[in-house]
């Protein structure tokens, strides 16, 4: 017998089938993994909601939480109910079936609802060892009610004392224990009634009490009502449909059978069978498709019957939808469906299998994607798929491990649910921040898709255990889980014991640019989590999405899993036509000019388009990105602001990743502020107010139709975080606007270039920043954020190399901060480092990176945090070896043994330095480019969103957006800027993006959108030598050449190009001068003005004809004169 959990219909009517039969047919595993699948999609909700084929053949659907099902036909425990048969005494059962019912009259249908020798592991729900297979008399569900017989031998005191703590027990789950002993009923039976009568009615209160109970009993007449009709025919359909599926799975029926012969037995609803069996081969048509499977369906032959015996042919089925199951479902060579006692114990439990490769083609004779199609709309409602979704869905189906990136709205979730739930297996979601786990949890059951959960640090240990183990026995399909759980020695050991007993199919890293230190948003405790990943659940598949990756984050995210660019799938163009984007600029960057802009721009909304008028769906909700949580520019004071003016007083709300300060003092304490933040997003998303200001973590992936307008409270740290931030709005495919609030810096030019220079230190940039006290201004005000979220190179390389030192030496599996601290005060720039988590645990990573550290696992968090660390190499060779293999997926030029040039010549410094601990000067190399690089790129990434910000004014708002979404586009050029990222010395390359076939620039409109993605690229290289000339050659062609980093990025390649074997130098410099030739006079002048250093003068302005190269050549001459003068006058 078993039990399930899945209604079309009802919602908490379990049920049972108990299939009496065997075979000695051989399970075909393919097949076995499809019936699997199709188990787990219809069981997905509860109710789930039937497919289109169902809706449109059975009328009159509809979802009837009131509904129980009961039959009043005479429940038959007579084989369970345990007495001295040899002397014909059983009072219990004479209380059951003659006692009860006549005291009970008219209410005599409860003892329906009666388990007979019910287990204690089945009435509470967990297992005991204390009481281990110990069952009682009877059970009633509904009043939470245990009645126990008891006999002569309970009056002993051993006996005695067993029930007692029995009962304490019981009590425990808050089920109460009747005890009725047999001498009253024999007294009964005797004609002295009144104690048996006093316990009867102590049971009748208990009853009468019960809502349940009375919903019962209001559900007996239900069999040919007219208001029910349809809804008991869903159900009938689905425990049908489920029996169909584990006949098939028991090889009992085939589908390669010629014939299926089914001989029903119906105790009380007509269920359209061939509706049923008709609506499981058009799910099995369709998930056997998609793997090139075709089948010859069996003929089906339905026999309604009144009796089952001597039937030679076929199933038998003894049907029910009302009566409970009892002692009359164990009749061999019958199939029973019952309804089940414990209407809110859910059974469900995911069937799982091996993983289908699944073979989708979508061209040609073979054409399978209209299955797909159909699946989609069955299980989602969506009858279509948005752009880039189906590459990824097929990708990941077809079993390889793929990265997805798709433009915020594109629909990444259902990438990976479609795949999870197309899968045998119980599947895990890694997601960043707390909000997307209880946002897509929210949505899946929106969609009827229930069975899901997620494991977060709101919860309280006994919580999250709980939620793993029950994951651990297949209660969910996918759970969503922190990164930080995998950082703890004890998760690990769970999950992998759950690998070992369950097929893990996909393991799914939401937002995964948060793995690369070059992300946006990168996450500490995303660190080491591919490695970990894969040692846990080695036969799952990796299914990484996010909205967006620079070129450095997806190098990291493919050579993290072993990934070859083959597997990344995306769109060609990230265009939303239905977002339009607005720049609205002060000058000076005061906090009142932008709080001004802000309330002025929220009245014109309003005024406008109402846009504080709560409608439900039709509500136009907004939402407002500030930088941090606290401070006038942050979420909570913000909001407290708005809330101060009588029009937004009640409508606005904020929500924060930590709790937010007011005067260094939390507002609230964590738990509050956790349930504070639960309460926001329920309400946002329910439409019950209508602006909520938030800080990125609750930006990144919510899902929510129908907000009209973001505004950005500021820059944002770049163009790929702004275009995901503002995405959120217009998902619903209406039209939306989205608005950035810059402020722009009062800063001498000289300050603003040295911000962005590609030769800038952390000295320089906190020179800055000091000498700027009070920034208003968006960049200085990021900056001033970004400085202080680094210790500096120094610091960092001082705390790394003391743990090397410390620990990695000898060896000690655990750092602990305690000891760092006591042991270590770092200084520098009289600022002074403390050992805090994120500090030591950034430390520890950079030492894996090197090798020296292999994988660790966090013992103990905050403050007193300690690491348990397992060892790699540690010899000099080898941490050699992993720092140029780490910086090289970079910067391809990088060697420690060619560091002689311009652009490595700090490193070359320290790598020469004598005297120093040699392992300590690759420690400093690998923290200071990452300092030059990383640090470098957050930087130019800020400086790109603020330049398009600009150009917004100058250029107008159509401008603006095609730059903003083309930076995402990828085109043909794009692939070659890719190439030359790994070829920086390939040249003819670089001139074919400038030239077309005539030798003649191509057309003004293609080159700016060359330079556009160009711009991409060159925030994850530095020094490449082919981008960056191709940079400054745009600059020329375009007229974009005064920005001083691109003079700086051209001039540093021609640095490189100077350095080349003499032919390729000489064939490169001719090229340029002949690029030079088409120049106007103004870029022709600044071309030769980069030339000069290289390239002889006279030379330059043969080809050129420029003022530069002439002015230099009269100098030259008018001091050879000088000096000619001077010795005629001598």
């Amino acid at each position: 017998m078993k039990k399930y959990s899945s209604n079309y219909s009802s919602v908490n009517n379990n049920y049972i089938i108990n299939i009496n039969m065997t075979t000695q047919r051989v399970k075909d595993e393919s097949l076995y993994s499809t019936y699997n699948v199709l188990e787990n999609i219809l069981q997905r909700g509860n109710p789930t909601r039937p497919s289109k084929y169902l809706l449109e053949s059975i009328r009159g659907y509809d979802i009837n939480k009131e509904i129980r099902y009961i039959s009043s036909e005479k429940q038959d425990w007579s084989l369970t109910i345990k007495g001295n048969e040899e002397n014909n005494d059983n009072p219990a059962r004479v209380f059951f079936e003659e006692i009860l019912p006549e005291e009970l009259k008219e209410d005599r249908y409860i003892c329906n609802l009666i388990i007979a020798e019910a287990k204690i592991e089945e009435i509470t729900n967990e297992s005991s060892t204390e009481f281990y297979n110990n069952a009682v008399d009877f059970y009633l569900p509904q009043c939470k009610l245990v009645i126990e017989i008891d006999g002569a031998q309970h009056n002993n005191e051993l006996d005695t004392k067993k029930d007692i703590e029995r009962d304490q027990y019981l009590r425990k789950f808050d089920i109460k224990v009747l005890r009725i002993p047999v001498k009253h009923i024999k007294d009964y039976k005797s004609g002295n009634k009144n104690e048996l009568i006093e316990l009867v009615n102590k049971f009748k209160n208990y009853c009468k009490s019960n809502d349940e109970i009375l919903v019962y009993k209001e559900s007996l007449n239900i069999v040919g009502s007219n208001e029910f009709s349809s809804q008991l025919i869903f159900d009938g359909v689905m425990r049908f449909q489920i029996m169909i599926l584990q006949l098939l799975k028991g090889r009992i029926i085939s589908i390669d059978d010629e014939n299926w012969v089914f001989n029903i037995k119906n105790h009380d609803v007509n269920i359209p069978y061939e509706v049923a069996i008709e609506d499981v081969f058009l799910w099995l048509d369709d998930i056997l498709n998609l793997q090139g499977i075709k089948v010859d369906r069996p003929n089906v032959i339905v026999k309604e019957v009144d009796d089952l015996s001597n039937l030679n042919e076929g199933i038998n089925i003894d049907f029910s939808l009302l009566k409970k199951y009892d002692d009359s479902i164990y009749e061999k060579n019958i199939v029973f469906i019952r309804s089940d006692y414990l209407d809110y114990r859910d059974y469900y439990k995911t069937a799982t299998s091996e993983l289908i490769r699944y073979s989708i083609i979508q061209e040609g004779d073979d054409d399978n994607i209209q299955s797909l199609y159909n699946l989609n709309e069955n299980i989602f409602g969506f009858k279509t798929f948005n752009n880039g979704q189906l590459p990824i869905i097929i990708n990941a189906l077809s079993l390889n491990e793929t990265i997805g990136l798709l433009p915020t709205g594109g629909g990444k979730s259902l990438c990976y649910q479609l795949c999870c739930l197309l899968q045998p297996t119980i599947n895990f979601v890694v997601v960043p921040i707390k909000s997307l786990m209880y946002d897509q949890k929210i949505n899946l059951d929106k969609k009827g898709i229930v069975h899901t959960n997620f494991i977060s640090s709101d919860q309280d240990a006994k919580e999250k255990d709980n939620i793993l183990n029950e994951f651990g026995n297949g209660r969910y399909i996918c759970v969503w889980i922190s990164p930080e759980r995998f950082q703890i020695e004890t998760f690990r050991q769970q999950l992998r014991k759950i690998n070992e007993n369950y097929n893990i199919g996909y393991s799914v890293i939401d937002e995964v640019h948060c793995l690369s230190e070059w992300g946006h948003d990168f996450r500490t405790s995303y660190l080491n989590l591919a490695k970990t990943i894969r040692n846990l659940c080695p036969a799952s598949v990796f299914l990484g999405l996010t909205a967006t990756a620079s070129k450095n984050v997806l190098n990291d995210v493919l050579v993290e899993f072993e990934m070859n660019e083959s597997n990344v799938k995306t769109i060609l163009d990230y265009t939303r036509k239905e977002l339009k984007f607005k720049v609205i600029q002060d000058n000076e960057g005061a906090n009142s000019d932008k709080e001004d802009n802000l309330l002025k721009l929220l009245n014109e909304l309003d005024e406008k388009e109402n846009v504080f008028n709560i409608d439900g769906e039709k509500s136009k909700s907004g939402l407002i990105f500030t930088p941090h949580a606290s401070g006038s520019y942050g979420c909570h004071g913000l909001s407290s602001k708005l809330n101060g003016y009588d029009k937004f007083r009640g409508k606005v709300k904020y929500y924060s990743g930590d709790v937010p300060k007011f005067r260094k003092t939390k507002v609230m304490d964590e738990k509050s502020f956790n349930e504070y933040k639960r309460n926001v997003q329920d309400s946002y998303q329910n439409n019950e107010f209508p602006l909520l200001i938030a800080t990125k973590a609750f930006g990144m992936g919510i899902d929510k139709g129908n907000i009209r307008y973001t505004i950005h409270y500021g820059l944002s740290g770049s163009i790929e975080s702004f275009y995901q931030e503002a995405g959120r709005a217009g998902r619903d495919k209406d039209l939306a606007t989205c608005y950035i609030l810059n402020s722009k810096d009062s800063i001498e030019k000289k300050d603003y270039d040295k911000i962005f220079s590609l030769d800038s230190s952390i000295d320089d940039l906190e020179e800055i920043v000091s000498k700027y006290k009070f920034p208003s201004g968006d960049i200085l005000r990021n900056l001033f954020l970004s400085i202080n979220s680094h210790k500096g190179v120094e610091m960092e390389c001082k705390l790394a190399c003391n743990i090397y030192k410390n620990y990695c030496v000898d060896k000690k599996e655990i750092i602990s901060i305690y000891d760092l601290s006591n042991k270590l005060l770092i200084k520098h720039n009289n600022k002074t480092m403390n050992c805090d988590f994120g500090s030591v645990q950034k430390a520890i990573y950079r030492l894996s990176l090197l090798g020296v550290i292999e994988d660790w696992t966090i013992e103990d968090w905050g403050s007193r945090g300690k690491f348990k660390v397992k060892y790699g190499n540690i010899d000099y060779e080898s941490i050699e070896k992993n720092l140029n293999k780490h910086i090289n997926k970079y910067d391809v030029e990088f060697n420690t043994k060619n560091l002689n040039q311009p652009k490595y010549s700090k490193y070359y410094k320290a790598y020469i330095k004598p005297n120093a601990n040699p392992i300590y000067k690759l420690i400093y190399i690998l923290i200071q480019w990452n300092y030059d690089n990383v640090f470098y790129a957050r930087r130019l990434s800020q400086k790109n969103l603020s330049d398009l910000c600009d150009a917004y004014f100058e250029k107008g708002e159509e401008y603006f957006k095609e730059v903003l979404e083309g930076y995402f586009k990828i085109t043909d050029n794009s692939f070659v800027l890719d190439y030359l990222s790994n070829n920086p010395s390939d040249f003819e390359s670089v001139f074919k993006v400038i030239f077309d076939e005539e030798e003649n620039f191509k057309d003004p409109k293609e080159l700016m959108s060359i330079k556009v993605s160009l711009t991409r690229f060159l925030e994850s290289y530095r020094y490449n030598t082919a981008l960056n000339y191709l940079s400054g050659i745009l600059g020329l062609i375009l007229n974009e050449y005064d920005d001083n980093l691109v003079k700086q990025r051209f001039n540093s390649a021609l640095d490189a190009i100077s350095n080349q074997n003499k032919s390729l130098r000489n064939l490169i410099f001719e090229n340029t001068l002949s690029i030079g030739t088409k120049l106007d006079e103004n870029n022709k002048d600044n071309l030769s003005e980069s030339l000069c250093r290289y390239i002889d003068k006279y030379k330059i302005y043969s080809i050129l004809k420029d003022n530069v190269s002439l002015n230099y050549i009269l100098e030259e001459k008018m001091t050879k004169l000088s000096k000619i003068g001077g010795r005629l006058h001598g």
